[in-house]
């Protein structure tokens, strides 16, 4: 690995990566000495059991949270050193979030919605109109962009969700059980959704607990008790 991160085709690196919680010798080590790379482009799968620290790993990922040691290195930048205000611009402008319940709020159309990220950047008010349009349009949804969430299926507010995460054109798509409050056909179809963003040059990291979605990825990454176990195609 490339361990300080000049390799122009790495979007992210962890290197040495851990997160402790407590002090002493009642401390938790959630994650422990983790290191991987995903290469532009990538589709990659974390899966591991319930408490492995998949979670906590997204959130270290995702800039929701801070390493105790290591570094996590986002197209060459240790995101681990900035500030806040910093942070909170890599997570609107180069990190996609795709969760697993949707997070969409629940009185704005589908339409204000894959906005809001816009919004947020200062973005103006036609070109948030038109790109959210777009990224409607690529997930299908144009015909539904004045609903309400509550007027969508599982699958349609999944898609909104999607089209939100990409509406910033992110370096990294972070996606959290994407397919977990779904039934097995509509899982179905939003992975196939993804997979036709990773077609599209996107590059994804998804953790999941279904090993049939997992192996969909071009590598899975394997994780417990905090540490990487295993790390192969599928």
């Amino acid at each position: 690995m490339n361990k300080a991160g000049e390799a122009s085709d790495e979007v992210l690196i962890l290197d040495d990566v851990h997160r402790r919680y407590g002090d002493g010798p009642a401390a938790v080590g959630a994650v422990r000495g983790v290191s991987f790379g995903i290469r532009r482009g990538e589709f990659v799968s974390l899966v591991g059991p319930s408490g492995c620290g998949k979670s906590t790993l997204m959130n270290l990922i995702g800039c929701l949270d801070r390493p105790t040691g290591g570094r996590v290195l986002l197209e060459g930048e240790d995101v681990a050193q900035l500030t806040d205000d910093a942070l909170a611009l890599v997570r609107n402008r180069r990190i996609g979030f795709i969760f697993q319940t949707h997070n969409l709020l629940t009185r704005m159309t589908a339409q204000a919605n894959v906005e809001l990220p816009l919004m947020y950047a200062g973005r103006p008010r036609p070109e948030r109109r038109t790109r959210a349009q777009d990224m409607l349009g690529l997930v299908g949804l144009a015909h539904r962009a004045s609903h309400l969430p509550t007027g969508l299926s599982g699958g349609e507010r999944q898609r909104v969700a999607i089209a939100r995460a990409l509406v910033m054109n992110p370096s990294l798509l972070l996606a959290d059980e994407p397919t977990g409050s779904l039934d097995t056909t509509t899982g179905l179809e939003i992975m196939r959704l993804i997979e036709s963003l990773h077609a599209g040059g996107s590059t994804v990291l998804m953790v999941t607990h279904d090993m049939a979605m997992a192996a969909r990825a071009n590598r899975v990454l394997h994780m417990r008790d905090g540490v990487l176990v295993n790390e192969g195609e599928p």
